[in-house]
């Protein structure tokens, strides 16, 4: 599945899609990405920013790649 994530909040609806449709905990996800509990767990309330290292890190933990690419502003 290819998907386009293009906001902050796009990429936590990402991760929670993902994480109910393969019925991992938040903690196993942080564990697999090598973050901490409480860092997913922010990431997760948007309490703190999502930066692209550690979205890819957690992207690869649910099973994915990450590619990132430039457009001009229309």
């Amino acid at each position: 599945m290819i998907k386009e994530v293009t906001s902050n909040s796009e990429a936590i609806t990402f991760i929670l899609d993902e994480q109910k449709k393969q019925g991992l905990k938040q903690k196993e996800i942080a564990r697999r990405a090598g973050i901490s509990e409480t860092t997913m767990s922010r990431i997760i309330k948007g309490t703190r920013g999502l930066r692209i290292k550690t979205f890819q890190r957690i992207a690869m933990a649910l099973g994915y790649t990450m590619e990132i690419s430039f457009q001009p502003i229309k």
